[in-house]
């Protein structure tokens, strides 16, 4: 052990401190009830007509699946540069799949780490509104979406 008793002191109480919040992480055991959530363009992905993403409701994060109905719609989600506010109509909700081999990479506990426990499968989104950030943690992601946006438009070769 290190001679300064002082700094062996602070080791162990960081140690028992992260011990008990890992031990007190867990996945809620009930499954959540969307009523709207938020969407930020740095979440969300597109594959032809399939939207992908992470849906922040008031309490926690939700994967999302959509199937793009129209061009219209899919150039809106691929320009998308704002934080939007949606209700969702969702079909189904689901507990993340954990890995079936041994070995497999676990999709699930990766997730959790993230504090994501769920899927949701969307068939609408209803009632887009641009997102205003309340909070300081808002805001300082709103101001990072800016300027990857910005980013994005200078020339590769920078």
């Amino acid at each position: 052990m290190l001679k300064n008793k002082n700094l062996n002191l602070l080791i162990i109480s960081l140690s028992v401190i992260f011990a008990v919040r890992c031990r007190l992480i867990k996945p809620p055991t009930t499954v959540p009830q969307i009523q709207s959530g938020v969407v930020t363009p740095d979440s969300i992905s597109i594959n032809g007509d399939l939207l992908t993403g992470e849906l922040q409701t008031s309490h926690e994060t939700v994967k999302f699946i959509y199937q793009i109905k129209t061009q219209r719609e899919q150039r809106y989600w691929k320009k998308l540069d704002h934080m939007v506010q949606t209700k969702p109509q969702i079909k189904k909700i689901e507990s993340i799949a954990q890995s079936r081999n041994p070995g497999e990479f676990n999709y699930a506990k990766y997730l959790t780490k993230q504090s994501i426990h769920y899927q949701a499968e969307i068939t609408e989104f209803k009632n887009l509104i641009e997102y205003q950030p309340q909070n300081f943690k808002g805001k300082i992601n709103a101001l990072r979406i800016h300027i990857i946006k910005y980013l994005a438009q200078l020339p590769k070769w920078l």
